[in-house]
């Protein structure tokens, strides 16, 4: 059995898919763009009423849709090379009361994994109240082969039923309603309002399906926000830490979108053609090439590294934690020293429980914790143990023995897939560690870095488990306790909104971050 790790998971699953996600809430302010012929009054009259939270008349909804100029393409890049395509339509639809808002979004995005051509493909709707407000929010999904789809739906003025519909069945969960509930949709009302200028800021929450997350998001125009491309306005997510730039022309239409943070990735107004021309996509970058030490990281007590950023502090990407130290320097690099992990000095009995773990206990849709055969399958490995170490140590040792190890299986899988098929790359095997765990009241984390092996730090994902104490362990490699030969980028609960946190910290190195060994190494 091949011990190899997964060497791509921030490249496909761990930083495509979020930034997909990222793309696709940010983009929704173009479906509207202002129109000249127009009186300014009409769109203040709007302005007011969206925020007094009154029904907008139909007139005023039919002037944004005379407003859209039909559907709007953009064109997407990653890196600087093309990879697909977004378009945006509006629309009004019948419904009971009367006609409601349609906003309709389409994207395709093209990369390669280890040389083979993968896609992503999303066809998003939203529907809005007589307020303009999402009343339902619907996402059908392709994610390099693996189905699925989000509803969400208002169902009371303080509540919100999400559902996600994926390979092993339906999670349903309902989540408070935040009273600035809204959407992107409220840029665009402000935008036509002549509101958007230097110095003007707004925030709101919104439910970005790709994600399944509700985020809350703040907006700010800078005092020197305007050039050739348009007004320049930053959107900024709460719970992902990522922060959209968005340019629009005096015309109120999105020229252009970036997130310069997360490999280059951009969006720039095209035309329908340019849009849906042939496109292959970037080659999407899987490890860090450092070289042969003396001594290997995974034998050694400790690992000094050099590590530098382009654009950035390089101290920014890496923590500092009990067995990694960050060292930052006047250039901007930093000396990375990282030391052999110890077991733990502390154990607990089971169940493990307390407020201050109930985030990293619950059950959901990627550590289903609560499925029988789950829950069955983890109590059957750790039998009548009941000290946390060991039972850590007995479900480790299964997952490693039981899971077929792969090269890299970019599509998202949760626990309960990983076990039906019993093979996976490293995100499979924490997964599936993750969710036996929470099945036996172990608190587990998700943890995204990188792992040295021949010659390169590769992007790779393993765990950490509460015993008393937390501790380090890789399913994938079958390491109870780790040596020197591990990174940690990011370390978070196995739930969706958590790994969606992992997977931007990963992404924020993919060709940014370059290390080297320390000279004295």
């Amino acid at each position: 059995m091949s011990t190899t790790p997964r060497r791509l998971t921030a490249m496909s699953r761990l930083t495509v898919v979020p930034m997909l996600a990222a793309l696709t809430a940010a983009l929704a302010p173009s479906a509207f763009a202002a129109d000249n012929g127009r009186p300014a009054a009409d769109w203040q009259q709007l302005a007011r009423i969206w925020e007094a939270g009154e029904p907008a008349p139909i007139s005023l909804v039919e002037a944004l849709l005379q407003a859209t100029g039909g559907t709007r393409w953009y064109s997407v890049e990653i890196s600087g090379a093309r990879a697909g395509y977004m378009s945006i339509s509006a629309a009004l639809v019948d419904d009971t009361d009367g006609p409601r808002l349609r906003i309709e979004t389409y994207v395709r995005i093209h990369f390669a994994v280890d040389g083979k051509g993968q896609q992503i493909a999303g066809h998003h709707i939203e529907d809005y109240d007589a307020s303009l407000r999402p009343t339902r929010i619907e996402l059908w999904r392709d994610t390099m082969g693996r189905l699925s789809q989000t509803s969400v739906s208002v169902i009371d003025p303080a509540s919100i039923r999400v559902s996600v519909t994926q390979p092993d069945g339906t999670h349903e969960r309902t989540v408070p309603l935040p009273p600035d509930f809204a959407s992107e949709l409220m840029l665009s009302i402000a935008m036509l309002a002549g509101r958007i200028q230097p110095g003007w800021t707004a925030s709101f929450s919104a439910f970005d399906p790709y994600s399944a997350m509700l985020d809350r998001y703040r907006v700010s125009v800078p005092d020197q926000a305007g050039d050739a491309m348009g007004t320049l306005v930053y959107l900024t997510s709460e719970q992902a830490g990522v922060t959209m730039r968005t340019w629009i022309g005096e015309d109120g239409v999105m020229r252009r979108q970036a997130l310069p943070e997360l490999m280059a990735i951009s969006m720039q107004l095209c035309t329908r053609e340019e849009a849906l021309a042939p496109v292959v996509g970037p080659s999407l970058q899987s490890d860090i090439a450092v070289g042969t030490p003396e001594v290997n990281p995974h034998q050694a007590e400790q690992v000094r590294l050099v590590a530098s950023a382009a654009g950035t502090d390089a101290a920014s990407m890496i923590p500092e934690l009990p067995y990694q130290h960050v060292e930052p320097r006047a250039d901007g690099s930093a000396i990375i020293t990282v030391s052999r992990h110890a077991p733990p000095a502390t154990t607990v009995a089971l169940p493990i429980s307390g407020a201050e773990f109930a985030q990293y206990l619950g059950p959901n849709e990627i550590t289903q914790s609560d499925s029988p055969q789950i829950r069955e399958l983890a109590h059957q490995i750790v039998g009548d143990e009941t000290d946390a170490w060991a039972a850590a140590q007995k479900l480790l040792s299964w997952v490693y023995r039981n899971i077929g190890k792969v090269t890299s299986e970019p599509r998202p899988i949760s626990a309960v897939e990983v076990l039906a098929q019993r093979k996976g790359d490293c995100t499979e095997h924490a997964v599936l560690l993750a969710a036996l765990a929470k099945a036996v009241g172990i608190p587990p984390r998700i943890v995204t870095g990188l792992v040295y092996t021949n010659g390169s730090y590769g992007y790779h994902e393993w765990n950490e488990l509460y015993v008393g104490e937390w501790v380090s362990m890789d399913p994938s490699w079958g390491k109870h306790v780790l040596g020197a030969g591990h990174i940690q980028l990011s370390s978070e609960a196995a739930d969706a909104d958590a790994i969606l946190r992992n997977n931007i910290a990963s992404g924020r190195t993919i060709g940014t971050l370059f290390l080297e060994f320390h000279p004295n190494e």
